[in-house]
């Protein structure tokens, strides 16, 4: 039976080919959070037990598709954008920290957004008007997309964050 240390080591060297050591190392403690709901902390005090079967298996299939390419964010359907967990898929971009800073700059420059409109054209997950109304309701933000799987990702998005 293969502890949790001996599965993170099998993780990270296969993945070695396209990530550094370290994003290896981040990639599994994300797979490992995110599967079994556990902090770093208690992988830390419980990675010398062993691993049960199914966690194993689920950890090795992750695996293999971060060594395929398939962006993390995408295999959790998560991302973290301005302090909030926004649901991602294969239908929408990931958001990326240059747009946070987008979002951070229009916080900056308008603190009373009450009497601003903006629009989103190409929202995608809906980060960029998701994390402006969490922080500005009473701003109006309208959002559009071309793509219907898109606009029912940030229409899940807003029915949680919002």
């Amino acid at each position: 039976m293969k502890t949790y240390v001996d599965i993170q080591k099998e993780f990270t060297s296969l993945l070695q080919e396209r990530y550094p050591v370290e994003e290896c190392e981040a990639l599994f403690l994300m797979c490992y959070s995110h599967l079994t709901g556990k902090s770093r902390m208690n992988f830390l005090l419980t990675k010398n037990e062993n691993i049960a079967e199914p966690l194993q298996l689920q950890l090795q299939q992750l695996q293999r598709q971060l060594a395929a390419g398939i962006p993390i964010q995408h295999l959790l359907e998560e991302a973290d954008f301005y302090g909030l967990k926004f649901y991602v898929n294969a239908n929408v971009l990931i958001p990326r920290p240059e747009t946070e800073e987008l979002v951070d700059l229009i916080l900056k420059d308008y603190p009373q957004m009450d009497k601003l409109q903006l629009i989103d054209i190409g929202t995608g997950s809906g980060c960029i008007p998701i994390s402006l109304k969490h922080h500005r309701p009473t701003a109006e933000i309208t959002a559009v997309d071309i793509s219907k799987e898109a606009l029912m990702v940030a229409q899940h998005n807003a029915e949680q964050l919002m």
